[in-house]
């Protein structure tokens, strides 16, 4: 509803998607910086179609020069902004929630927030409930992978959704919980401790919603390796106590940020 959105998608021409992927970097840089301009002269509300814009931004995650990383990716949660609630259909958000989660894992902190940024941007456009499920998926995949760091960043931006305004509005008592406890237990399996504590509060925050009885049942239904469920369940058993650095060998290490 309210204002009309403008078509872009004479804008997104073949000339920009080919400068985003150009040999030199200051072509890159000023291609995304093209979207922003394309963006704030259509009053920052566009229509869903926009070509191949959100995949060439996407290859950008990836980008050697990680400062342009960084910028394609804050730009990705512009373009979300902008669109509203249509990029939450995969269609027209063409499944970029993966990606910006897997940039959580880089070494730089930059691109860690930038990638933050442009998930709050989605989740506020689409709706927290489109976007966990992704999240969740993600971090299961690249546990094994992923910095202890990257593992607490992408954690406490699950919990900052889900105690901010998006979780506690009206959605909150539709929000399916599960991936929000896979989550939680990529953390709460880690060797590194500020990986465990990260999922410990945010499998907390699960608890204090729903009660204990309640979180065990979720976590005996969930879908997550054996050893993720088992750290998760001790946790609810324990009634919320992160455990020391005693923690079972079985554990995913995190391999160190480089």
């Amino acid at each position: 509803g309210g204002l009309p959105r403008t078509d872009v998608s004479g804008r997104i021409t073949g000339k920009l998607i080919k400068d985003m992927s150009d040999h030199n970097w200051k072509v890159r840089a000023a291609a995304v910086e093209e979207v922003g301009t394309i963006l704030t002269e259509a009053n920052h509300r566009i229509a869903p179609q926009t070509g191949e814009l959100m995949g060439a931004l996407a290859q950008r995650f990836g980008d050697s020069n990680r400062n342009l990383a960084a910028s394609a990716l804050a730009m990705t949660g512009r373009v979300a902004e902008a669109m509203g609630a249509a990029v939450g259909e995969r269609r027209h958000g063409h499944g970029l929630v993966p990606d910006l989660v897997k940039q959580m894992g880089d070494s730089k902190t930059s691109v860690r927030a930038a990638a933050a940024g442009a998930l709050d941007a989605w989740s506020n456009a689409a709706g927290l409930g489109k976007v966990l499920p992704y999240v969740a998926d993600k971090l299961l995949e690249v546990a094994a992978k992923m910095s202890a760091d990257g593992k607490a960043d992408a954690l406490s931006w699950v919990l900052a959704a889900l105690t901010g305004p998006a979780g506690e509005d009206g959605v909150a008592g539709d929000l399916d919980l599960a991936p929000v406890l896979a989550a939680a237990a990529v953390g709460l399996g880690d060797k590194a401790t500020q990986a465990r504590t990260a999922g410990g509060k945010l499998l907390d925050e699960v608890t204090r919603r729903v009660g204990s009885d309640a979180t065990l049942r979720l976590c005996a239904a969930a879908a997550m390796p054996p050893a993720l469920k088992k750290a998760a369940l001790t946790h609810v058993e324990r009634g919320g106590a992160v455990v020391g650095a005693s923690a079972p060998n079985s554990l995913t290490p995190s391999p160190a940020t480089s």
